[in-house]
C-alpha cells in the first residue's frame, strides 16, 4: 500500500510506512508445543466480505482426510444463520463452532495450530497480528493490503489466491500433515512479530513527530 501511494504521487513526497496496530505484550505465556491438534481459528464478522462460506467448505474437504479437524469461528454479523444452516446441511456440527464475540481472545488463538483468513479485502490485520504474536501462523487469502504486509508465504504462513479454496486445502493439508513444519512456521511467527512490538511501532512516530 505505501508502494502504491507513493507510485500514486509520483515520490515527490516520502511517504513512510507505520503500522496502525502493535502487540503490546509478547510475552504472552504459552507452549507452541500444546497446541490442540488440527485446532484452527478465525476471527472474523459474519459479514459478505468476510466469506465464511469458504472457510467452510475448505473443512468440509479436509474432514475425510481429517476427522478431528475443528474450526472455531469468533465474531458475530447477520450471516451467523446462513452460516449455520450450511454447517448443518454439510454435516459438520462437530467440526464447525460459532463463538460469538469475544474479548481477550488472545488464550483461544494461541490453542490454534492455524488462522484462516478468507476476507475479499483487508487492512492492516490485527487478527492476523495477534494470531502471529502468539505463535499461530495464518493461511490467508492474498488481498490488498493488510495480509501480505504480515505474512511471508512460506515463512509464518500461506497466501493464496482469492477464492482459491483447493488452494486453502492443500496449504492447511500440509501443514497439519507435518508437525516438524507447523512448528517450524510457529516460531518464525513469534519472531515476525517481534518487529510489530509496542517499542518499535511508538518510535517510528517519535521518529515522524520529531
Amino acid at each position: 500500500q505505501c508502494q502504491d501511494i507513493s507510485q500514486y504521487i509520483e515520490n515527490k513526497i516520502p511517504v513512510i510506512n507505520i503500522p496502525v496496530g502493535y502487540v503490546a505484550n509478547l510475552k504472552y505465556q504459552f507452549d507452541i508445543n500444546q497446541k490442540d491438534k488440527n485446532h484452527i481459528i478465525s476471527i472474523a464478522r459474519l459479514v459478505e466480505n468476510k466469506q465464511i462460506k469458504h472457510q467452510i467448505e475448505v473443512i468440509k474437504q479436509l474432514v475425510t482426510k481429517h476427522p478431528n479437524i475443528q474450526l472455531n469461528i469468533y465474531g458475530h454479523g447477520n450471516g451467523l444463520s446462513e452460516y449455520r444452516q450450511l454447517v448443518e446441511d454439510y454435516h459438520l456440527s462437530e467440526h464447525v463452532k460459532f463463538h460469538g464475540f469475544k474479548t481477550h481472545i488472545n488464550e483461544e488463538i494461541a490453542k490454534a495450530e492455524l488462522m484462516l483468513s478468507t476476507s475479499k479485502m483487508e487492512g492492516f490485520g490485527l487478527a492476523i497480528l495477534e494470531s502471529l504474536s502468539v505463535g499461530t501462523p495464518v493461511i490467508s487469502y492474498d488481498v490488498d493490503y493488510g495480509p501480505s504486509e504480515l505474512i511471508q508465504d512460506g515463512f509464518n504462513g500461506y497466501l493464496v489466491p482469492q477464492g482459491d479454496i483447493n488452494q486453502m486445502v492443500e496449504k492447511i493439508d500440509q501443514l497439519l500433515n507435518n508437525s516438524q513444519m507447523m512448528q517450524q512456521f510457529s516460531i518464525n511467527s513469534i519472531e515476525y512479530a517481534q518487529q510489530f512490538n509496542e517499542i518499535n511501532v511508538s518510535t517510528k512516530w517519535q521518529n515522524i513527530l520529531n
